[in-house]
């Protein structure tokens, strides 16, 4: 539920911060929110684990466990088929106000369409994948919705180098 509201309604909360209380109070505003969250996992949240099974902070075995996670090929393919599209996703947010704001003309209020649409697709993916689990081999639809990616990441490139972009097809 987080990554399918919060990115709709960030903008939204940013947007009506930037043009009443200046670009500051979005910065004070995550401020506030970390506070909260912080406070509130420090009080609320218990330690779950056996105080028998507990283990101290040491970096050195720590890295280890990272060195045998990252050798192990199917983990590491694993993390790559869900962490390259993802980084993929928070570069086109980081470029939003650029290319929301100089090419498509909206103005900071207007920049919750492109977060509604971007989570949209994530919900419908998540979706479909969800139909696809046990019908279709993981490999597969892991292939597949790279093929789709890279499609419409090509369509995408192509349609902005060729024509003026504007909001109507550009999100």
């Amino acid at each position: 539920i987080y990554f399918g509201v919060a990115p709709a309604i960030a903008p939204i909360i940013g947007g009506w911060l930037f043009v009443h209380l200046g670009w500051h109070s979005i910065f004070w505003f995550l401020t506030g929110v970390g506070v909260v969250l912080w406070v509130s996992n420090w009080k609320l949240l218990p330690e779950t684990l056996h105080a028998d099974h507990r283990q101290p902070f040491e970096v050195r075995s720590l890295m280890q466990g990272y060195g045998q996670l990252l050798s192990d090929p199917r983990f590491f393919l694993l993390a790559l088929a869900s962490g390259v599209p993802f980084n993929g996703l928070f570069l086109y947010v980081l470029a939003a106000p650029e290319f929301l704001g100089t090419h498509l003309g909206l103005g900071p209020t207007q920049f919750f369409w492109f977060f509604v649409l971007n989570i949209g697709g994530i919900m419908a993916g998540a979706w479909v994948s969800g139909r696809l689990a046990g019908r279709v081999a993981p490999r597969r639809q892991i292939r597949w919705g790279f093929m789709i990616m890279v499609v419409i990441s090509l369509v995408n490139v192509a349609a902005n180098a060729l024509w003026t972009p504007h909001a109507s097809w550009a999100m």
